[in-house]
């Protein structure tokens, strides 16, 4: 759940934002200066990173929606990135989002020519088209049921989670992703060359019980096992207990290496077994 989501707790602590009064003014009656404090207002409604927070929910900031239809045709990949940054900030705003961005994304990717298509074009047109016309998203109320409605296809995973509102069913926030969306190394750990190298195992990479494994397979295909990819602070131990301890039999460097990849991998494995 976003901080957007978190109501009241999130609204500013500064009272500013929401509170005009109250408003003291001298009052003077036959010679009696007396003071009355007048009626207390609230605003409607606050600007707060983006967005424009009011008791109805939660809605896109107009000045940005602004700018994401102002915003000129991308000449350069630069210009496009910047574009589809402040697009994607809106995305739980937008069904499909994913959907009727992916092709500019693919434009952007470092292997594409940059050629600015027509349809490149009505994509850019509809991406503007859906933020302007974006729902008020509604907060989720702990004491209603929620739905979740889901789809997938071989394209890509959508959900919407609505909520049941005084009889109206509304919008708390759109998900989508493309089954091609494939985060770049750089993304996830710019200056870990171990991490782009794990990146390239991307297709046998598996989570589970917040730990990730590697599917491994012989050559011919007729055994298959799941290796726990370790952290560098769990090597000593695994190396300890493979080679050194009394169960480890100080076995040599292939047989070593043999029992660690019955069960582990991580990158460079050979040479901290050669060591």
């Amino acid at each position: 759940m976003s901080d957007l989501e978190r109501r009241p707790n999130n609204f500013p602590a500064n009272p500013e934002f929401m509170y005009s009064g109250p408003t003291v003014k001298p009052l003077t009656i036959d010679g009696q200066t007396s003071w009355t404090v007048f009626k207390t207002q609230f605003d409607v409604e606050f600007a707060y990173l983006g967005h424009v927070i009011s008791e109805e929910g939660v809605k896109t900031d107009p000045e940005k929606i602004k700018a994401i239809v102002d915003w000129p045709r991308s000449d350069k990949i630069h210009d496009l990135r910047s574009f589809l940054i402040l697009c994607t900030y809106y995305r739980r705003f937008v069904k499909n989002f994913s959907k009727l961005a992916r092709p500019l994304h693919k434009l952007t990717e470092a292997k594409s020519n940059f050629n600015w298509t027509e349809e490149c074009e009505k994509y850019s047109n509809s991406l503007k088209q859906a933020l302007k016309s974006s729902p008020i998203l509604t907060f989720p109320r702990t004491d209603k049921d929620f739905i979740l409605d889901t789809d997938a296809s071989n394209e890509g995973i959508r959900a919407v989670l609505p909520q049941n509102n005084r009889n109206e069913e509304r919008v708390i926030a759109y998900f989508s992703k493309s089954l091609e969306d494939r985060p770049s190394w750089q993304e996830i750990a710019p200056e870990s060359p171990a991490t782009k190298r794990n990146w390239t195992l991307w297709d046998s990479l598996h989570p589970k019980d917040f730990d990730l494994y590697r599917k491994w397979e012989s050559d011919d295909g007729s055994s298959r096992r799941w290796q726990l990819i370790l952290p560098n602070s769990r090597l000593p131990e695994v190396l300890r207990e493979t080679h050194d301890s009394a169960s480890g039999r100080h076995f040599g460097v292939m047989k070593t290496l043999s029992k660690i990849l019955e069960r582990f991998y991580w990158d460079r494995f050979r040479a901290d077994v050669e060591k």
